[in-house]
């Protein structure tokens, strides 16, 4: 009886291991996810020196982005077969949690600016 159920109990902690290896891995990029992007430039800046949350000056003509799940990451952004090595080094408002926002030009290297959101991957 004993036995039975110390298996049980470490069935159960592999699977719960399995589980957070597997959200750990969708959250942090190891596996691809679809999600919205639009881009900001110097005018959505909302403190006076624009900082970005990694202390550093924003530049809207540098390849950079903001995202609150990926944050302090390099991820890979992928949009009708563009693809461009994105810098995370700013973390946008928490209601915009179902997006990135990207640079002015990380954007426009993948799409034209008046499209404004467009559904990437992000590797």
């Amino acid at each position: 009886m004993i036995k039975a159920l110390i298996c049980l109990v470490a069935i159960e902690i592999a699977v719960l291991v399995v589980l957070l290896v597997f959200k750990h891995e969708i959250v942090y990029g190891a596996v691809p996810s679809e999600i919205k992007a639009s881009w900001y430039g110097r005018e959505s800046c909302v403190n006076p020196d624009c900082l970005m949350a990694n202390g550093e000056v924003f530049d809207e003509n540098e390849i950079s982005c903001a995202s609150r799940t990926h944050y302090g990451k390099i991820v890979t952004i992928e949009y009708q077969g563009k693809t461009i090595e994105c810098p995370v080094n700013d973390k946008q408002s928490v209601n915009y949690m179902d997006r990135i926002d990207l640079s002015k030009r990380a954007f426009e290297t993948l799409a034209d600016l008046d499209e404004g959101l467009i559904s990437v991957v992000i590797r």
